[in-house]
């Protein structure tokens, strides 16, 4: 019985939330089904920057910057870490319009996001249903402004 024991927690703690982590944790995950106020602080908005759409998660881009306009025009401008990783808990009013910007180079979504998980479609394998997805968030590699059309995601945040 104690080594099951052992072996449930140990494969929990491999899938669980761990909020001590910090800011660099799981780069390229679905940061928002972790962090929706019970497992872990509840962010708004939360995904990875990459180099390209099907980096691996290793490859996100330090100081790219995420600029968001809520429903209401509010803006706001996120800058990724060491890891591409950026979040915000701001309250926003969705839909949002979100561009992806660094060194002059800028692409934005063509279509509202209704949720703030951006890792959750934007992955090497995006969800059934949404192929339409090119792939992980990125980095433009062109000076020319690029648009990407943006599914609907099914799943439900809090």
């Amino acid at each position: 019985m104690r080594s099951l024991s052992v072996a449930v927690l140990l494969a929990l703690s491999t899938t669980a939330c761990v909020p001590d982590e910090g800011p660099s944790m799981r780069p390229g995950e679905d940061c928002l089904s972790c962090h929706d106020g019970d497992r872990g602080p509840k962010w708004s908005v939360a995904g990875t920057v990459f180099g390209d759409p099907q980096a691996a998660a290793t490859g996100g881009v330090l100081a790219a910057q995420v600029l968001i306009t809520d429903a209401t025009g509010r803006n706001l401008t996120l800058t990724t870490n060491e890891v591409g990783n950026f979040y915000t808990a701001e309250d926003l009013t969705f839909p949002i319009r979100v561009e992806v910007q660094k060194d002059g180079k800028r692409m934005a979504m063509s279509d509202s996001p209704p949720v703030g998980s951006c890792n959750y479609c934007h992955s090497p394998q995006p969800p059934e249903g949404e192929d339409d997805v090119p792939g992980r968030l990125f980095v433009p590699d062109s000076t020319a402004t690029a648009s990407v059309a943006h599914p609907r995601p099914q799943a439900s945040y809090k």
